[in-house]
């Protein structure tokens, strides 16, 4: 209900909720949180699911170790 209000008193045309939810999944792969930290947090019951949330913040990640851990280097 805060956040609507916020959406609403703020003319913002997309604002709810779900926005911070995935945000904090984001912001925590970007901090280099395992796949199962972040399941924890959002309090899934399977990883599949935290996957989708973190998104493509995963694939940078990801990206970072490749270059880390390349043997091509």
């Amino acid at each position: 209900m805060v956040v609507r209000r916020a959406r609403t008193r703020g003319g913002i045309p997309r604002l709810h909720a779900h926005l911070f939810r995935r945000g904090m999944a984001q912001h925590a792969a970007d901090k280099g949180a395992d796949i199962g930290t972040i399941q924890t947090l959002l309090g899934h019951k399977t990883a599949a699911i935290a996957r989708r949330y973190a998104g493509s913040a995963l694939d940078r990640q990801g990206a970072r170790l490749m270059v880390q851990c390349s043997p091509i280097g």
